[in-house]
């Protein structure tokens, strides 16, 4: 027959762990199957009871014949519940961190997506020029390269201002469009 140690630890009652606290009597016979109270425990709750039970009453028995490995004491378990809570939050911070790493990752994989599309639109839009359109596209961006960083002015015949435009120049003054252009002409010809 077991011992009442061993029916507690046996029964795995978590609600009620109390019983193992009074029935501690003979934990280190073994049963039948040649095991101790501890080790037919499969509930931690029973476990770290006998472990507490070593903690509060060291010198009562002969914890190393009931094969219990360590005693459990209060500063024990609170150090215990403080890594468990420094781990938790090294969890919680890594997966954070991955988590945004993968939104950025997802962030670029869209932007580049988008690179692409739009790469592919002005590839398609460029078959549809005309030779003559290239060209001029041509030119304007490399004067649109030139210009880049500088400061335009304003328009000679309207005013508006010429920051961000390809300026048309006609002799040493610029216009923002060609109508600009050709109204300075016809007011200055006469």
């Amino acid at each position: 027959f077991p011992t009442p140690c061993k029916l507690v630890s046996q029964v795995q009652d978590q609600a009620r762990p109390a019983p193992v606290k009074r029935r501690m009597e003979k934990m280190e016979v073994k049963d039948t199957t040649r095991k101790t109270p501890y080790e037919v425990a499969s509930c931690k709750e029973v476990r770290d009871e006998f472990r507490r039970y070593w903690g509060r009453n060291p010198d009562k028995w002969d914890y190393k014949a009931a094969k219990i490995p360590t005693p459990l004491t209060p500063e024990m378990e609170e150090e215990q519940a403080r890594k468990k809570q420094d781990k938790r939050k090294a969890q919680r911070a890594a997966k954070a961190k991955k988590d945004k790493e993968r939104k950025a990752a997802a962030a670029e994989e869209k932007r580049k997506e988008e690179d692409r599309l739009i790469s592919e639109a002005q590839k398609l839009r460029m078959k549809t020029l005309t030779p003559r359109e290239r060209c001029l596209l041509a030119a304007e961006g490399r004067l649109a390269a030139q210009t880049r960083g500088h400061t335009s002015g304003s328009c000679e015949s309207c005013g508006t201002g010429l920051d961000g435009l390809v300026p048309f120049e006609r002799e040493s003054w610029k216009f923002c469009s060609v109508n600009c252009v050709r109204e300075h002409r016809l007011t200055h010809s006469s």
